[in-house]
């Protein structure tokens, strides 16, 4: 009801999205509530067994606390509440059974209860949600004293009220949170921080951001939900308390593993339990992941929930280590690299970028007849050209490429002097200094990067709803933008590489993302992919492969790329063809057949780190001195 009420664009920019009990039971369940209804069930038929967890579970022996320091109107502390009041209700009346009318247990008043109000904090932000999670939590005391007087027969009396949960209005950013909430082994922190990623941040957010990550590196690419996991990890490091938070999906991709678990590592901190990439099921289209994490030693077992189906109910396995990206892999994180991995690789590089508003470098197939009719000058000199919508959509686009022109020839061309004055006038009129010192050669795109051999085209973003990233080859004479990633003179078995399950398995995991779309770049994804080592035969076998996937492609022309390639219409032939790709691909990694996404994802980062942790060492910036003088 709160979320329906409060304005949508408030909430949108302070990164709120408000949390099902689904979702907060997958947040306390492996947290804590789990391990107590097993000692429960474990303890059912000891009375002194059962004392003594029911001593456990409340604040004055074990100090059994809960803080939510991004509380909104307090769903995830009264979810809590009453599942540990249920957790109670159900020991009490178990005790009963085993002790008979002569028990000693007291349920008279507030007497004998050990699951207090006071056990659970929060921090809030916004001070109408901060009301409403304080007086929520009476509400949910009052629910679960109904129920304890419907199936006990007695309940507590409350009035006059004397206790009361400890919420806090401000910024849990800025409040320390053991002001609010004690600090301790048996402390639980939980929630779903603000979501907002680094474009969307407010200026205060930024700045809070900055203070929270003072002193580290690199901390501008995270999301602002990347902040209660920097803070939690702190008090989980010096105080031993367990932490879990749903979050975008966005810190375990891209850049931010690195950045975040550069961190938490150095904390002492590992993941305890994790749900994968899932649908978020409460009005806001984003894709979220939970973790659990501690610096407390870790079982041997873990327990992590994959999505087969990314809106549909997960799956458990249990692994023996779960990492930055929520795999059963070693815990290693990809950072930037400048140049590939290994040195047989050949480089990627973005196309060329126009800065032109479109003058060169939008000229639709009606513009380019009416170019040749009128100037045959300007005609000779038009060029195809693929950005992302041209390369994966299959249209049509021409540019005026005019790199080592005839000056005669664009003195000559009205078209062309026109085109290049207008963009001129629009370069000048940047407020990018670089933008209006290269209004000096207006004939040119402004960055350049043509290709002069055929090269194989790499989107720089890919759709969710694709097996394969969609790669295919092109001539010189195309002119690819800087939305388009080029690998110069790549061949066969380089195409079939990257057109393999084995490249998608890596995309997915270590690319960013842009909202759910795979972004593919060359510093991360690219430049680390742990290529395996140049085989005559292998090569010969995956070189094979990919040709038969260009040939069934030419069956289908002209079809685009993104009809080929999309999951409910990729044609049988085609999808046949990659799979027969995929097992030269997996045989050329010592991989089976068989093996699953995260085999194949595990296997990858174990070679990757095999080579960086060798003769290969992730790079280091070397500092130039200046001269001495």
């Amino acid at each position: 009801m709160f979320q329906t009420v409060k304005d949508k664009e408030a909430r949108r920019e302070s990164g709120e999205f408000y949390t099902s009990e689904k979702a907060i039971m997958r947040v306390i369940s492996p947290l804590f509530l789990d391990g107590l209804n097993e000692r429960l069930q474990k303890s059912w038929g000891s009375a002194s067994s059962l004392k003594r967890l029911w001593a456990q579970i409340g604040p004055w022996q074990s100090k059994m606390n809960f803080l939510d320091p991004a509380s909104g109107s307090g769903n995830f502390l009264l979810v809590a509440y009453k599942k540990l009041r249920d957790l109670e209700l159900k020991l009490v009346a178990r005790l009963r059974e085993l002790e008979g009318k002569d028990t000693q247990v007291q349920i008279d008043g507030s007497i004998g209860l050990q699951v207090h109000l006071g056990q659970f904090h929060a921090i809030e932000y916004d001070e109408w949600s901060s009301q409403i999670a304080f007086v929520a939590m009476f509400l949910a005391d009052h629910q679960a004293n109904r129920q304890m007087e419907t199936i006990l027969g007695v309940s507590p009396d409350r009035f006059p009220l004397t206790e009361s949960a400890v919420v806090k209005q401000g910024n849990a950013l800025t409040i320390s949170w053991d002001s609010v909430c004690p600090m301790n082994g048996s402390t639980y922190i939980m929630g779903n921080p603000p979501f907002n990623g680094p474009s969307f941040m407010t200026h205060n957010q930024r700045s809070d951001t900055a203070q929270a990550w003072q002193g580290i590196e690199r901390f501008g690419v995270m999301d602002y939900v990347a902040n209660w996991f920097l803070i939690g990890a702190r008090w989980s490091s010096k105080k031993g308390v367990r932490v879990a938070f749903v979050a975008t999906n966005s810190i375990t991709q891209g850049q931010q593993p690195s950045v975040l678990w550069g961190r938490l590592s150095a904390l002492g901190i590992g993941i305890d339990f994790a749900y994968r990439s899932f649908s978020w099921d409460n009005g806001a289209a984003v894709h979220c992941v939970i973790i659990g994490f501690s610096s407390s030693p870790k079982p041997r077992k873990r327990p992590l929930w994959n999505f087969p189906n990314i809106k549909g109910e997960p799956e458990l396995v249990w692994v023996s280590n779960i990492n930055a990206y929520l795999i059963d892999a070693p815990d290693i994180v990809i950072s930037s690299r400048n140049k590939p991995l290994l040195p047989f690789v050949p480089p990627m590089n973005k196309g060329s970028q126009p800065t032109d508003k479109g003058f060169l470098s939008n000229i639709s197939t009606t513009e380019a007849d009416v170019i040749c009719k009128e100037d045959a000058i300007a005609g000779k000199y038009l060029r195809p050209l693929i950005g992302g919508q041209e390369f994966i959509q299959g249209k049509e686009r021409y540019c005026l490429w005019l790199v080592d022109a005839d000056p005669s020839d664009i003195k000559s061309s009205k078209i062309l002097t026109e085109r290049i004055e207008k963009v001129r006038e629009f370069r000048l009129s940047s407020p990018k200094t670089a933008t209006q010192r290269d209004a000096n050669r207006s004939h040119e795109f402004q960055e350049l990067r043509q290709p002069k051999t055929a090269f194989i085209a790499v989107p720089e973003v890919s759709s969710e709803n694709r097996d394969y990233v969609p790669i295919a080859f092109f001539e010189p004479t195309v002119v690819p933008t800087n939305k388009v990633q080029v690998i110069a003179g790549g061949g066969l078995s380089l195409f079939g590489t990257l057109c393999s399950r084995v490249f998608s398995v890596w995309v997915e995991a270590i690319s960013g993302r842009l909202k759910s779309d795979f972004s593919i770049s060359s510093e991360i994804t690219y430049n680390n992919f742990p290529f395996p080592e140049p085989n005559k035969g292998v090569n010969a076998s995956i070189s094979t492969a990919a040709q038969a996937v260009l040939d069934v492609r030419g069956n289908y022309a002209p079809a685009s790329l993104a009809v080929l390639y999309d999951r409910n219409a990729m044609p049988t032939d085609l999808r046949k063809a990659h799979q027969q790709l995929d097992r030269s691909v997996m045989s050329a990694f010592g991989m089976k057949p068989s093996a699953t996404d995260e085999h194949i994802l595990a296997e990858l980062l174990t070679r990757y780190e095999e080579l960086t942790s060798g003769l290969l060492v992730p790079e280091k910036t070397v500092r130039k001195r200046s001269p001495k003088v």
